[in-house]
């Protein structure tokens, strides 16, 4: 015959579910943060590329290309990915902007 449960075990399972939903929120919006912030300086890099050097079309499918091969599964390195990085940067006129959209970020993860 199995032993009954305590009594304080469903509370335990409940703060130990809670915790982890809470974390696993905190982690996303880590994560979320740093993908800003790469694609921030992933569209300057190009911006400046596109200008300076008169990067087209078929250098970027290069880049494309490669990276993909490098991070293999990842769905962030497509060419609409890498022109939006560019949106993005002009989108935010700063890197003041980011920062505060991923001090937003931050400070909407943190549990009161």
């Amino acid at each position: 015959m199995k032993k009954p449960l305590p009594s304080s075990y469903i509370k335990v399972l409940n703060d130990i579910k809670s915790k982890a939903r809470i974390a696993q929120t905190n982690a996303v919006r880590k994560v979320n943060s740093e993908l800003i912030s790469l694609y921030w300086n992933i569209g300057k890099t190009l911006d400046s590329k596109i200008k300076s050097e008169k990067w087209g079309s078929s250098v970027i499918d290069s880049l494309v290309k490669d990276l993909q091969k490098e991070f293999k599964g990842s769905l962030g390195f497509s060419k609409t990915n890498l022109y939006g990085s560019t949106v993005l940067l002009i989108s935010f006129n700063s890197k003041l902007d980011v920062e505060i959209a991923q001090a937003k970020l931050k400070r909407d993860s943190e549990v009161p």
